[in-house]
């Protein structure tokens, strides 16, 4: 009995635990986060024709589309066409005028298909493009001539109707034919991680994927088509009270880093440098993240197949 007592209670080794070597994991690091955004939506927008009259053709319907170039309706049996201009047409337009409204209509006309300088000037080429956009259209030539009350402005080059205001055999003059639906036109960041690892990144969202520029802005039709597709919207659609235009977009960089995933106690540090020490050197490293008890670094050059892990108490000193 004593003997096996004297065993049992054998004093501890006074030898002090020895250092651990681990084996090296070098996997990629995205650096994926959420970052929040907003969509951009345009205000309620209306479709005027200033032709006064009774509406005796329409192309109007709930769910339709107005595209610049098209005519969408008749007054009094006249064609009206609509036009998608970057300034709204406020005059007639003949021969001979020069204006910034001028030049928008010639920028729309060579979209439209023309070859025209957009000097502002009305000239003879002008004029023959209206002619032919008019022919095109299937409506009477007006002789290269536009006049404002039978051009509908348009603010983009397809326009797509919530409501029809006029019907036909209705009077119209001056006021709205159409509300058009209101439509996503950009995204905003609202949050942008400051820590973030340094490098080019990507922003993706539904399997739409951007390059952040860094302006915090998006305009990838994709993304923003991505965003108008979903739950969020079309419920934001039926109250845009009750329901915020908040995304989560996966922000990550575009390509990923080689890392070495470490236990924390074999990084160590001095003179302003992270280090770990492998079976032949110590080795200049930097942390780039962290997870669940491991440290991410990246080394220039070739990775350690093995890292020291000092006994515990004891730090590497990277001096």
């Amino acid at each position: 009995m004593g003997g096996l007592w004297a065993a049992a209670g054998a004093a501890p080794s006074s030898e002090p635990p020895s250092d651990s070597w681990v084996p090296v994991e070098v996997s990629e690091f995205d650096d994926a986060r959420g970052v929040s955004a907003t969509l951009d939506v345009s205000d309620p927008q209306v479709v005027v024709i200033g032709a006064d009259g009774r509406l005796t053709a329409s192309q109007c319907a709930p769910g339709s589309t107005f595209d610049s170039g098209e005519v969408i309706a008749s007054v009094d049996g006249s064609p009206v066409m609509a036009l998608a201009t970057r300034v709204p047409l406020w005059r007639d337009l003949a021969s001979g005028m020069r204006g910034e409204d001028v030049a928008a209509v010639q920028a729309e006309l060579n979209r439209l298909g023309a070859e025209l300088a957009e000097d502002g000037h009305f000239g003879s080429a002008t004029a023959a493009a209206v002619s032919a956009l008019w022919t095109e259209a299937g409506a009477p030539d007006p002789r290269g001539r536009i006049s404002v009350d039978h051009v509908a402005w348009l603010f983009a080059p397809a326009v797509p109707v919530e409501s029809c205001e006029v019907h036909l055999g209705e009077e119209i003059g001056g006021s709205p034919l159409a509300t058009a639906l209101r439509t996503p036109t950009g995204i905003r960041l609202t949050s942008v991680p400051q820590d973030a690892v340094p490098g080019d990144r990507t922003l993706t969202y539904g399997g739409a994927s951007v390059l952040d520029d860094g302006t915090g802005v998006i305009s990838s039709p994709e993304m923003i088509e991505a965003m108008a597709s979903s739950e969020t919207y079309r419920l934001w659609l039926i109250d845009p009270a009750m329901t915020e235009l908040t995304f989560t977009l996966d922000y990550a960089l575009a390509s990923p880093l080689s890392i070495l995933t470490l236990p924390p106690a074999s990084v160590g540090r001095g003179g302003g440098i992270h280090c770990v020490e492998s079976r032949e050197e110590t080795i200049q490293v930097e942390i780039v993240g962290s997870q669940l008890g491991s440290t991410f670094v990246t080394v220039n050059g070739q990775a350690p197949t093995e890292v020291r892990v000092p006994r515990p108490g004891e730090q590497i000193d990277c001096q």
